[in-house]
């Protein structure tokens, strides 16, 4: 009966042996080729985090084991360690030794998850201690349950040593108790070796897929940080960029507002009618600027209310700029020389801004005989602009440093603006006195004229000699021929029966 038993059971290893050795192979290699996959960085990335690729998810009973790690290692290690109890039941002469190392093999796989090469050592030891012994035990399935451990938490080195160390194990286990018969032996070892091959292969397997998913969310928290790095930096300088137009919105027209009423001071009593007519520009100047003002609130409302937004100022509103300037008694000339080119509407509005905020600062800072120049002229491929006062003007602009600057943002905001465009701003002190301030912006190369040969910034017509860096005439920009009519001292000092010099408090303005 015993015999019938053993041949019984050297016929189930030989069947086993042979369909392992045909196939064990082929499928090792299925497996081991889709971890590889599984594990592999992906080549591009730079997608959006909603779209990255992921693993399936798994299945029910998948989530309920990652759920119940505990479980999982009770689940492994009972049915070894009933199978140690039976087996020594039915060899009661090996009862003990087979106990002992039994529960030696079967307890370190505690700590398999958080030490997987400490346990997979350990046991590796005890196993090879016990063959010195002459000692079989089902606890030796143990040693696999380590070399599947090592295989999903550690590099491939360590699964290829672990494997290596395995491999040996197999083989001295075959010798030893394989039996006499070669074959019996060969067929122990291509068993005991498909066993290696499965724990590992599935370690590795299991482990590329963790890896995966752990890379796909550090990489999709890393686009969702960037993003989120990307809307502050975008939010930081749209408030910048509203910053910059309040600044040169409120200085341009609160100056020009405080030089038109210090001018009312001067004139109420003896010429009430131009003290009325400067508190009408007053007026005039206010309104324009809540304009500005409900503008630049609008850039502030949703996508769907921003279409409705008023055309911003650009090269064509430069006269009106002079002219409104020029109200306050500040003689203030215009040169546009060159053939026009095309400008961007964020470029014209920053040659505008520019403008106006050298204007401001003339107005505020510069003495009572300051005067003012705009150049415009246009070259190959860019536009110049410079702005000159003086002589006895002081036009520092704010936050220039100098001496007796208002310490503004006027001169950081020139700069931001016209460096958005790709243009550069240079501004300092003349040597003959007063302020200079030159930019210059890159523009479409293509000269752009209007059918009536006007220059793009300057609506009224400037006479054949349009395109040559002419002086405007008398009637149009000539800071000496304002006649009473045009400025009176009511409007902030130009001549009327002699200077009036502007009130100091318009100096004295914060940019």
């Amino acid at each position: 009966m015993a015999s019938s038993a053993r041949g019984t059971g050297r016929g189930i290893r030989r069947g086993i042996g042979r369909a392992l050795g045909q196939g064990i192979g082929r499928a090792f290699g299925r497996v081991v080729a889709s971890a590889a996959a599984s594990t592999m960085e992906p080549v591009a990335l730079d997608v959006a985090v909603d779209d990255l690729p992921g693993p399936r998810s798994p299945g029910r009973l998948l989530r309920l084991l990652a759920a119940h790690p505990t479980g999982v290692d009770a689940a492994i290690v009972l049915p070894c360690a009933a199978l140690a109890l039976i087996a020594a039941v039915l060899h009661p002469e090996r009862q003990a030794p087979g106990l002992v190392f039994a529960a030696v093999l079967l307890v370190p796989l505690i700590w398999r998850r958080s030490r997987p090469l400490a346990v997979f050592a350990l046991l590796a030891a005890i196993a090879f201690v016990q063959w010195l012994l002459d000692v079989t035990s089902p606890g030796d399935a143990a040693l696999l349950i380590a070399l599947y451990s090592v295989a999903a938490a550690r590099p491939r080195r360590w699964t290829l040593l672990a494997a290596g160390v395995t491999e040996l194990g197999v083989v001295l286990a075959a010798v030893r108790w394989g039996g006499p018969p070669v074959r019996e032996m060969f067929s122990a070892f291509v068993f005991l070796t498909g066993m290696m091959i499965a724990a590992c292969a599935t370690g590795v397997n299991i482990g590329g897929r963790r890896a995966r998913l752990a890379y796909l969310e550090d990489r999709a928290a890393r686009l969702e940080r960037e993003r989120d790095q990307q809307n502050r930096l975008g939010a930081a300088a749209e408030r910048a960029r509203i910053a910059r137009e309040m600044h040169d919105v409120v200085a341009h027209n609160l100056s020009v507002m405080i030089a038109l009423a210090d001018g009312v001071a001067f004139t109420l009593d003896t010429d009430p009618a131009e003290a009325g007519r400067a508190v009408q520009a007053v007026s005039d100047t206010g309104r324009e600027a809540l304009g500005e003002m409900r503008r630049l609130l609008g850039i502030l409302r949703d996508d769907a209310q921003q279409d409705t937004r008023a055309p911003q100022p650009g090269l064509g509103d430069l006269d009106r700029l002079v002219e409104q300037v020029r109200a306050t008694g500040l003689p203030v000339t215009m040169e546009i020389s060159g053939e026009p080119l095309v400008l961007s509407g964020g470029a014209a509005l920053s040659v505008y801004r520019l403008v106006q905020e050298a204007l401001t600062n003339t107005l505020k800072h510069g003495g009572p005989a300051a005067t003012a120049q705009v150049r415009l002229r246009y070259g190959a491929g860019a536009l110049e602009v410079e702005i000159l006062d003086g002589p006895g003007g002081s036009g520092v602009p704010g936050g220039s440093g100098v001496p007796g600057g208002s310490g503004g943002q006027g001169l950081v905001g020139m700069r931001e603006r016209v460096a958005a465009f790709g243009g550069i701003v240079v501004a300092g002190p003349r040597p003959t006195g007063g302020w200079r301030v030159h930019a210059r912006l890159p523009a479409d190369p293509e000269p752009v004229a209007s059918a009536d040969g006007a220059v793009p910034g300057n609506p009224a017509q400037h006479g054949p000699a349009q395109h040559g860096p002419a002086q405007h005439g008398p009637a149009q920009h000539g800071p000496a021929q304002h006649s009473p009519a045009q400025h009176s001292p009511a409007l902030g000092g130009a001549m009327l029966g002699g200077p009036v010099p502007r009130p100091v408090a318009a100096q004295r303005v914060a940019s």
